[in-house]
């Protein structure tokens, strides 16, 4: 009776804790570049609303220009020639024919992107062959490198996939 009820609570914490014999578990990365890919990733999806809001506003056309963060103003030298500019325009002619439109100055939006964590911005997350961090080739479908999905096809280790044959 003693023997039953210790072999069932034996088998209830074998069933809660998994054991490293049952399977392969792996609980590492492959190298420093995956971690520094599944890093940014993080950082990539915990600022993303903030960035959203701050673009939005910047490229937003519709908005009043104070809220905008963008300010037109024209320059005050010439790039052509340096000098500054009269406001005469028949004394800056030439001004005037390279510069018909004012430049955009989005200091305050760009000084809050610029803020943000350069490891926050999607750009600089890659896509990774998960069995080898490989950077280039990967399948997305699978998250392999073409070299691993080439490997485990031909020993039809993926399902659903075969090699070509006609």
């Amino acid at each position: 009776m003693a023997a039953s009820m210790l072999g069932s609570l034996l088998r209830t914490v074998r069933q809660m804790v998994p054991s490293s014999a049952s399977g392969q578990v792996r609980g590492y990365y492959v190298d420093w570049k995956m971690l520094r890919d599944v890093k940014r990733r993080k950082m990539a999806y915990e600022y993303a609303d903030e960035r959203l809001r701050i673009n939005s506003l910047r490229k937003n056309t519709l908005l009043p220009k104070d809220l905008q963060g963008v300010v037109k103003r024209w320059p005050r030298e010439t790039r052509c020639c340096g000098g500054s500019i009269d406001e005469d325009p028949q004394k800056n002619w030439l001004w005037y024919e390279n510069q018909r439109e004012p430049f955009r100055d989005s200091e305050v939006a760009d000084g809050e992107i610029a803020a943000l964590p350069r490891d926050s911005c999607p750009v600089r997350i890659r896509n990774r062959c998960v069995m080898t961090s490989r950077p280039r080739g990967v399948k997305r479908r699978w998250r392999l490198s073409r070299i691993v999905f080439r490997h485990l096809a031909d020993h039809g280790q993926l399902s659903g996939v075969q090699r070509a044959m006609w």
